[in-house]
């Protein structure tokens, strides 16, 4: 069958989803990819093929190593950020 890497099938599905792409998990080769259906369906299947953490946030796509912590990935917590106290 056909071999795909997984960086691609994650880039593929960004676009689909109109959001950029940070591509943290270790790269490997997917065999026989396919996928028809919505493309938050298709993350989840991009999770189980490729055992990946894989999520939107921000407008970004985050594919990780299930195991490993995403690298600059800081929240901004002060002030001007309005993420301190309690939501109004």
């Amino acid at each position: 069958g056909t071999m795909r890497r997984l960086s691609e099938i994650a880039l593929a599905i960004a676009d689909d989803c109109g959001v950029k792409l940070d591509f943290q998990a270790t790269d490997k080769n997917i065999a026989n990819w396919y996928y028809c259906g919505s493309a938050l369906h298709q993350i989840e299947r991009l999770q189980e093929a490729g055992d990946v953490k894989a999520f939107i946030d921000d407008d970004t796509l985050f594919v990780k190593d299930d195991d490993k912590a995403l690298k600059s990935r800081l929240r901004i917590l002060n002030m001007n950020s309005g993420m301190i106290g309690i939501p109004k």
